[in-house]
């Protein structure tokens, strides 16, 4: 049986990629969310954003997350964002 990912399913992973600071990933997620009409939570742009705060390419994640959130954003979709 195949596993759709929905909002849960997609939280949880999100979690353990920002955990392991993979936020190329978690962002990944977040766009994939988007182009399906999943809707991540408010703690999940805002665990992102504290992560990148954090690391090294913080102004990528910023960038890239501020082209999500906008409304022109081109749509991709793919786990690797």
């Amino acid at each position: 049986e195949i596993i759709v990912p929905n909002g849960v399913t997609c939280s949880c992973m999100f979690d353990l990629l920002v955990r392991n600071n993979d936020l190329r990933k978690a962002l990944g997620i977040l766009k994939y969310m988007k182009v399906r009409g999943l809707v991540p939570t408010e703690f999940m742009y805002t665990t992102i954003l504290m992560a990148a705060n954090r690391g090294v390419y913080s102004d990528d994640i910023f960038v890239e997350l501020i082209s999500l959130l906008s409304k022109g954003e081109k749509r991709g979709g793919g786990w690797d964002g």
